[in-house]
């Protein structure tokens, strides 16, 4: 696994999720280093095209009703056309080439997106997703 992972916090994890696979006996593979990648790899994307975080953000911006601090019951389709229509994370950067996560990962083909909690005071709001 060394000679596809040999720069960055997350080389060690390819190894982690080769000796799983060898040894699991097909059990889903977590790990603390993985969702860091993942989280890393969401919050360093700038595409707003494809980023469902930046769609998110601006579906919050636009339809939240600031006056009554709620986001309207009748916009909760536009949350969900975000979601829709953006890309989820991929591991295809070049430093996913050196820090093991493009083959580790490469691609993610399903998550699940929840929007936990929403606050809304005066000019900002903050959302836990």
């Amino acid at each position: 696994s060394r000679p596809f992972s040999w720069d960055g916090p997350y080389t060690s994890l390819i190894e982690l999720m080769i000796t799983h696979m060898q040894k699991c006996g097909g059990k889903s593979f977590c790990h603390p280093l993985l969702n860091s990648a993942l989280k890393e790899q969401i919050l360093s994307d700038r595409s707003e095209e494809n980023s469902t975080r930046l769609r998110l953000k601006e579906v919050f911006d636009t339809n939240i009703d600031w006056d009554r601090k709620c986001y309207p019951a009748v916009q909760k389709k536009d949350l969900s056309d975000a979601i829709m229509n953006g890309r989820l994370p991929k591991f295809d950067r070049l430093r996913d080439r050196m820090n093991g996560m493009g083959i580790t990962v490469h691609d993610t083909w399903a998550t699940h997106i929840t929007i936990k909690s929403l606050t809304i005071d005066n000019e900002k709001y903050h959302a836990e997703i």
